[in-house]
């Protein structure tokens, strides 16, 4: 099928353009801080190029210099950049996590710099965090990204006023999720590591000459690796399903 391109497509064209490009600023993977600013753009735009014709968008005028246009233009980038937030709040949950089995394991001291942050993390949670941004495109689930744009315009139409009490209520329900999320993925290690050191206060209770710490400081960090290999798997493939179906939820409006 061919798709004649007019002048006046231009508008479409530009605001599409404006919604993507702010949704891959922030996306996990795309939206990274080491991925070149003009990469992200270059993408957007193909990528606009290549949904713009199927969406059907309500342009407010052709004047970019009038004031409602102005404000269209502000939606837009605002729309965009909230569903992209939303994402990379998701995938906080994973350095949360890291950051608790770092603390089990005595780990948290061994700190990498994680790009997905831009400051410095626990070894952890940045091989967490690369590993889910990596299986995000193993899985397509990048396909299900572009669906969610597409639907959000029936979800956020760009006429319509900025719903901010809303926005915020969706901002603050990700970030407890998150959390919540990522508590949830660290519990076979808090366990294990929470007896541990129940173990260990009782062995120093009974035996205060020992220096316990330091004989038990070798067996828990050889538990954590252990159940962090058996469970890393698991993990990640969770997370995983946590994150396909907040873009699904998104894709089905």
């Amino acid at each position: 099928m061919t798709h004649t391109f007019y002048f006046d497509d231009l508008y479409d064209y530009f605001f599409v353009f404006l919604r993507l490009s702010a949704l891959l600023m922030f996306f996990p993977g795309i939206g990274e801080t080491f991925i070149p600013a003009r990469i992200r753009l270059l993408f957007a735009f193909v990528l606009t190029l290549i949904i713009t014709p199927v969406l059907d968008i309500d342009v407010p005028t052709s004047d970019l210099l009038n004031t409602q246009t102005l404000l269209f233009i502000i939606r837009e980038t605002f729309f965009g950049a909230f569903l992209g937030i939303l994402a990379k709040l998701l995938l906080n949950a994973l350095q949360v996590t890291g950051t608790i089995i770092g603390m089990q394991t005595s780990l948290s001291g061994a700190a990498l710099l994680n790009p997905s942050l831009g400051a410095q993390d626990t070894a952890i949670g940045t091989i967490l965090m690369f590993g889910a941004t990596a299986l995000m495109f193993a899985t397509d689930c990048h396909y299900l990204l572009i669906a969610a744009l597409i639907t959000s315009y029936d979800t956020f139409p760009g006429l319509e006023p900025l719903m901010i009490g809303d926005f915020s209520q969706a901002i603050i329900h990700m970030i407890s999720q998150s959390f919540w999320l990522g508590v949830k993925l660290s519990f076979p290690i808090m366990i294990v590591g929470t007896l541990l050191n129940v173990c260990t206060g009782l062995v120093n209770r009974l035996m205060p000459q020992m220096q316990v710490y330091f004989m038990f400081t070798p067996v828990q960090i050889f538990l954590g690796f252990l159940l962090l290999v058996i469970t890393i798997s698991t993990v990640v493939s969770i997370f995983i399903d946590h994150f396909r179906e907040f873009l699904e939820g998104v894709a089905n409006g």
